[in-house]
């Protein structure tokens, strides 16, 4: 408990508990912003005779905030681990954890902590991001089915968790945090992107799934029986990684 008090007061300290959530929105909402601004975009661009029309059907508000959402499994994956990924490995090169496990402190405490930590500044940022773009969408594309975006955003959450654990768990072995962000990224290119060319088999349990569950939420109301192998994967893949971390953190000299 201690040394949980203690991560939330470093999130605060570092005013990570306000950027974070900030460039989430700024992540989550420039793509309504897009989809608003396109059609005027393109027919300026388009160099269309006097007279001539340019028509783009507008989107839903349902798929406005759906495609939003999807633009987590790109960049928001990249912004992630670079927030993550010196939580350990930073402290370590540092000799904050040396120091720390002086004190009366397991190991397991100091991971978990770790975990749990990143995993609420996680799931608060991609709320506060989802209420932030919901309100714009409202606005500009009509009426927004508030149960069901809570719904997807719950629904999409554990890929997020994905990232945070497999980041902490090579930043628990990697003494370097540039080594372990870009080994947590080429791990989550990997799991994002591999499984999609395999759909009859990979694919079934792959994150990709996960996403298209949480659209198709926010967009109809409803998701596939298929999201649920989905899920059973995501969560394998963060019960993975949350004990191999934990075996190479237990491992590790401080």
């Amino acid at each position: 408990m201690m040394m949980l008090k203690k991560e939330f007061r470093e999130l605060f300290t570092s005013y990570k508990i306000l950027f974070v959530p900030i460039i989430f929105t700024i992540l989550m909402i420039t793509q309504p912003i897009t989809l608003k601004m396109l059609p005027d975009l393109l027919s300026k661009s388009a160099n269309l005779p006097e007279g001539s029309t340019f028509y783009i059907p507008e989107p839903s508000a349902g798929e406005a905030l759906a495609s939003a959402l999807s633009k987590f499994d790109s960049l928001g994956v990249f912004i992630l681990i670079m927030i993550v990924m010196g939580t350990i490995a930073g402290e370590r090169a540092s000799g904050v954890t040396a120091m720390i496990m002086v004190k009366p402190i397991s190991r397991m405490s100091y991971y978990v902590s770790k975990l749990c930590a990143y995993a609420c500044l996680t799931l608060f940022s991609l709320i506060v991001a989802v209420l932030a773009s919901v309100y714009y969408v409202d606005i500009q594309f009509g009426h927004v089915a508030w149960g069901d975006v809570l719904k997807g955003t719950l629904l999409y959450y554990p890929n997020l968790l994905l990232i945070v654990v497999s980041t902490i768990c090579a930043s628990a072995f990697f003494k370097r945090s540039v080594t372990a962000g870009g080994v947590s990224l080429l791990i989550n290119l990997i799991l994002f992107t591999v499984p999609s060319f395999y759909e009859d088999t990979l694919g079934k349990f792959a994150p990709k799934g996960v996403t298209s569950a949480a659209e198709e939420m926010i967009h109809r109301g409803t998701y596939s029986d298929q999201a649920l192998t989905s899920f059973l994967g995501v969560s394998v893949l963060i019960g993975f990684f949350f004990l191999i971390g934990w075996f190479l953190f237990r491992k590790q000299e401080l």
